[in-house]
């Protein structure tokens, strides 16, 4: 069976194919050198990978959720201005 084959109904397959990309997705941001962080709609951070961690001193656990200036420091980050406009 392949990775989007399910015995049920198509739902089953529409989310094992959400996980397969959300986990490929979480991947790259974690292995990248550089510091990553991604915001919701909102400008909480999401993802913070490892090199954010280095170069902040500040632990995933405690800047997930935060809105993105409040952890950096920051008056507003590119994401939060992109947010704020409504673009990408």
């Amino acid at each position: 069976m392949s990775l989007y084959e399910t015995k049920g109904d198509g739902m089953n397959a529409a989310g094992a194919e959400r996980d397969f990309w959300r986990g490929a997705f979480e991947s790259v941001v974690e292995r990248l050198p550089e510091p990553v962080m991604v915001v919701d709609s909102e400008g909480r951070i999401t993802h913070w990978n490892g090199a954010s961690e280095s170069l902040t001193n500040v632990d995933a656990a405690e800047a997930v959720g935060q809105v993105a200036s409040d952890v950096t420091g920051a008056e507003s980050t590119l994401a939060e201005r992109a947010v704020t406009r409504g673009e990408v």
